[in-house]
């Protein structure tokens, strides 16, 4: 998550832990795997979910972990001001579907050329 998101290692302490307390039986391993490939676009948000045996939830348990993401206010107000004078891109290796809700949830989408 870097710079925008409060939490640094989203993977290991938000992603694994929700998981691991909706589907105990998955290993951290196949959490991270499965993750790599989705944020390197081999599979969607959905396929995603359906490889941890939580498919069945889906959309809704997607929604519930992007809610257990906070934004960083400090750097959301440094992009702001930034913003004003300079045209400002965001890189991320996030999964896509999940990139565009926090944008949006976030309001990020106008700090930033898409």
């Amino acid at each position: 998550m870097g710079v925008m998101f409060k939490v640094g290692d989203d993977t290991r302490e938000l992603l694994i832990p929700f998981i691991r307390g909706k589907n105990p039986e998955v290993e951290d391993a196949a959490i991270l795997e499965a993750y790599l490939q989705a944020s390197l676009g081999r599979m969607t948000s959905k396929e995603f979910w359906e490889s941890l045996g939580l498919g069945g939830g889906f959309p809704a348990v997607e929604r519930e972990y992007l809610d257990t993401v906070e934004v960083n206010p400090e750097a959301v107000q440094a992009a702001r001001g930034l913003a004003r004078r300079f045209p400002l891109a965001m890189l991320s290796n996030d999964v896509k579907e999940w990139s565009a809700r926090l944008r949006e949830k976030f309001d990020l989408n106008r700090l930033f050329r898409l």
